[in-house]
């Protein structure tokens, strides 16, 4: 049978593939038209509105079983709405299947959205609702084997939709629902590139975002070149028929020869031409000061990254303020430790004592649970808009883990339909200290990256572009600066933990010192890794790291601090100037109203929130 909830997601994927205002499906009921289903943007549908035959556009779709289409209408139809909309653009479409069973519609606030293309497109997909409700109607029951045909149509509408991401994520829960699918994914392959990437999928055990697929290559990327389907099936051993043994062997024989003949000696010119030719007449220095107007090219890059007018000379001088004032901190938490040695002794101590480490991976992804758990119900002490969409913890995949980040956090789609998720590295869990797990959770998960971003895509008052905006000193400001909101949350209560946050925010601090000093100020790369030693609690494996990469990518490490920075200031004068009329929720819901904005921006945001609830 057709599932219950299948029309719904049709009707919710032509309104994306169509870029609708409303979308719906109205049943014909004796002499009447109902809504049955529908997609808005709008709140003002009237969903009980009931239409006669030959009455307006729809019913007269109904009556001439033709499409209905009105273009520059500047009005509303009639009773679709229980208020004006100013639409533009309408199409009725009939469904049928041996007779009138409905009609499809769909509006617009811009008329020349319903091109010709779409008009077609929106007659194939009132084939296919016809379809589904004869079967519902008439409780047949589908074919075993996938119809391949049917697929195909969804495909089309993937391919003209300019909400791709949006549509795919839709696509994978209907042919899954009405193919007997276990598991389906949709791999986009954009014009001359040789790659694909999976856009949407359903029903596997494991995460596939990562995944890139080769064009003409194995049997998913042939099926793309060859631009036709391919169905293959499986003996009782689940091995592909596809190939019989002799054919295999060749296959492998053949690849071999290639990689010999062709794979290896490219590579053996590759790095002939990397020692002979290209390092040889590479400068030994690593910083952009030494390249033709390198400082100027620098100073660019920093007012951009940071979105303010700091130079390099002020960056590099907070820098080494942060850094003095940091190191005192935690000087302090030493003492109170009553640890004997020195700084670089404690530093040791953290890193080779049993009792900060958990011994299993298992045991590590259950400590991250805890923790986000335990903060999860203190949110609302700080803040009065939360984000509807949640977040999952997730594990690092392991082909990766070795070669990846501590963490990282993955964005939910702009359609609400995928969560966020937190992921954590379990490789090597002796290396990965319980007192970072609280301050780390807080940057990645809430109340940082996913809080703010998930806030920002939920602002569906906001263009696409300003719910998804990239600017780095506001979203990883913001996340640094949440590391701060640990100690309202309850966290940091053990000193241990306190003192894993303060090694958070003096990483942070000594970019600015390292990264000016490479591209600024003429330091070597030694000079920078040695600087780096001396003040961060860091692995000198994941410092290495850290410097190479501010070398390639002079100026982005800048972003972090100074955003934090520039949110704690701007905390402290709107409590100064509001006194007793200051509240923290309401600060960070205004600070996080209108997704991420330069730094300038969120001033004069601020500016004018204090000067409108002064006393």
């Amino acid at each position: 049978m057709i599932p219950s909830n299948l029309l719904s997601h049709l009707i919710d994927l032509i309104g994306n593939v169509a870029d609708a205002h409303t979308s719906a499906l109205f049943g014909l009921t004796k002499d009447k038209l109902v809504m049955r289903e529908h997609f808005t943007l709008s709140r003002h549908l009237n969903q009980n509105i009931a239409i006669k035959m030959g009455e307006g556009p729809i019913g007269l779709a109904a009556q001439t079983l033709k499409p209905q289409l009105l273009e520059n209408i500047d009005s509303d139809i009639g009773g679709i709405y229980k208020q004006p909309e100013h639409l533009k653009g309408f199409l009725a479409v009939p469904v049928i299947a041996k007779g009138l069973l409905g009609v499809l519609i769909i509006d617009t606030k811009e008329s020349y959205q319903i091109s010709i293309k779409l008009q077609k497109i929106l007659s194939n997909f009132a084939e296919q609702i016809a379809w589904h409700i004869h079967q519902e109607k008439h409780g047949s029951v589908l074919n075993d084997s996938p119809n391949l045909q049917e697929l195909n149509s969804y495909c089309r509408f993937l391919a003209e939709s300019p909400n791709r991401s949006s549509v795919a994520d839709r696509l994978t829960q209907i042919p899954a629902a009405i193919l007997s699918f276990k598991s389906i994914a949709v791999i986009w392959f954009e014009e001359n590139q040789k790659e694909g990437r999976i856009i949407g999928h359903s029903g596997f055990t494991h995460d596939l975002s990562e995944i890139l697929v080769h064009f003409g290559k194995g049997l998913v990327g042939s099926c793309a070149k060859n631009r036709s389907p391919l169905l293959l099936h499986f003996n009782a051993e689940r091995k592909t028929i596809l190939f019989s043994e002799e054919e295999k062997t060749a296959i492998r024989t053949e690849a071999k020869e290639v990689i010999e003949e062709v794979v290896i000696p490219s590579y053996r010119q590759l790095r002939k031409y990397f020692k002979d030719e290209y390092l040889p007449q590479s400068r030994n220095t690593v910083g952009l000061y030494d390249t033709p107007e390198g400082r100027k090219l620098y100073e660019a890059l920093a007012r951009s990254f940071t979105t303010t007018n700091l130079s390099p000379k002020e960056i590099h001088q907070i820098g080494l303020d942060e850094v003095q004032r940091i190191r005192s901190e935690m000087e302090t938490v030493i003492k109170q430790l009553e640890f004997e040695g020195s700084f670089k002794d404690f530093l040791t101590f953290l890193r080779e004592d049993e009792q900060f480490y958990y011994k299993t991976s298992e045991e590590l992804f259950e400590g991250y649970l805890a923790v986000s758990k335990r903060i999860d119900p203190e949110l609302v002490k700080l803040f009065g808009n939360l984000p509807r969409t949640p977040y999952g913890l997730r594990s690092i995949p392991e082909e990766s883990a070795p070669d990846t980040t501590t963490a990282y956090y993955m964005s939910p789609s702009p359609d609400g339909l995928r969560a966020g998720y937190y992921y954590v590295n379990l490789y090597k869990p002796e290396t990965r200290p319980k007192f970072e797990m609280e301050v780390l959770s807080v940057h990645e998960a809430v109340p940082g990256h996913h809080l703010q971003i998930a806030l920002a895509m939920e602002m569906e008052e906001m263009p696409m572009f300003r719910r998804v905006s990239p600017y780095t000193a506001f979203v990883e400001g913001w996340g640094l600066y949440s590391e701060s909101l640990g100690y309202d949350l309850g966290l940091y209560k053990d000193p241990y933990s306190k003192f894993g946050q303060l090694t958070y925010d003096m990483w942070r601090a000594v970019r600015l010192v390292v990264d000016t000093g490479m591209h600024y100020y003429e330091w070597d790369r030694q000079k920078a890794i040695d600087f780096f030693l001396d003040n961060a609690g860091k692995s000198e494996l994941d410092i290495i790291n850290e410097i190479d990469r501010y070398i390639v990518m002079p100026g982005q490490a800048l972003a972090y601090k100074i955003g934090q920075m520039k949110f704690l200031s701007l905390k402290e004068k709107t409590k100064i100037e509001l006194g007793t009329n200051y509240d923290v929720r309401d600060f960070h819901d205004v600070v996080l109203s209108h997704g991420a904005l330069p730094l300038n921006e969120l001033d004069l945001i601020i500016e004018g929130y204090i000067n409108e609830n002064k006393k």
